[in-house]
């Protein structure tokens, strides 16, 4: 079997939510139940606009006395301020734990440490916060030691979206990231900012766009690149890795394309797109237009 990678994530952060009613508080706000948090493992979730866009997206991780949340590092500030904003009188600390980062493994043999599975996929490997002193070899025995950048090629390959890689705050809705597809969503939990607009673009299928996959030729272009079929606009180029990437895309003009054999294109890049192995959603028009 192959060794198993590990790296600390360098350009995510962690913030901590100390105080009794902790994981209630954030419940209120964030698009997943909590309620268990502290018998099970890890999730993964977001916080959006009123209006159902994605402010932040970040790992939540059961800590004594609290919880701990790993977050893009651009954005760490930000979502204390707003985590502030909404504790009103609840006695909670809020703040950075510049002694903590994430860490993932992922490829080869997980047995060996105990971070657990990453909530949104399996198939992403180990993640968990840990003391930033400590090296990722420590983190997890006998894994070979990698790169922030190699994670995210890895991550890239199993279609995954990160907010600020492949799309900036206040963008894109939940089910545009997949995060339905990605156990970041609960649809029968109780309420939270921005839950309206959300649960009825799931239950009425109006997802225009999706993060697909996209393969090329050469190294893609950059984030926010046009991908066009002609001159019809079709998407926009999120993070990539080589020939490889991520890309927000109108489903139902990729499928046009691709049933009259047509190639799209970014930049004079050729694209090929696919949707990622566990995609919830087929590469087509949403089914209130198909009906229309």
């Amino acid at each position: 079997m192959a060794q198993a990678r590990s790296a600390r994530l360098d350009d995510r952060a962690v913030v901590e939510i100390k105080g009794e009613g902790a994981a209630g508080f954030l419940a209120g706000l964030a698009t997943v139940e909590l309620s268990h948090l502290a018998d099970e493992a890890p999730r993964h979730g977001a916080l959006l606009t009123p209006q159902g866009k994605i402010l932040f997206e970040f790992g939540i991780h059961p800590s004594q006395g609290g919880i701990l949340l790993d977050v893009a590092k651009e954005l760490r500030d930000e979502l204390v301020k707003r985590l502030m904003f909404y504790r009103l009188r609840l006695k909670l600390d809020i703040g950075p734990r510049e002694d903590l980062a994430p860490f993932a493994v992922w490829g080869g043999d997980l047995e060996a440490n105990d971070l657990p599975t990453d909530s949104r996929l399996a198939a992403l490997g180990r993640r968990g916060v840990r003391k930033a002193a400590k090296s990722p070899e420590e983190v997890a025995p006998g894994s070979a030691p990698a790169t922030t950048a190699e994670w995210h090629v890895h991550r890239i390959a199993h279609g995954v979206a990160e907010c600020c890689r492949d799309y900036q705050p206040n963008e894109v809705f939940p089910h545009e990231a997949n995060l339905d597809g990605l156990h970041s969503v609960d649809f029968d939990k109780g309420c939270y900012v921005g839950q309206e607009v959300v649960s009825r673009m799931h239950h009425r299928g109006t997802a225009k766009k999706r993060f697909l996959i996209v393969e090329g030729r050469g190294h893609l272009p950059p984030a926010g690149t046009e991908i066009r079929d002609g001159e019809t606009l079709v998407g926009t180029m999120g993070s990539s890795a080589g020939p490889e990437g991520l890309a927000l895309v109108r489903l139902d003009r990729a499928a046009e394309a691709a049933a009259a054999g047509r190639t799209l294109e970014a930049a004079g890049e050729l694209l090929l797109p696919r949707l990622p192995d566990w995609a919830p959603f087929t590469l087509a028009a949403p089914p209130s237009e198909a009906r229309a």
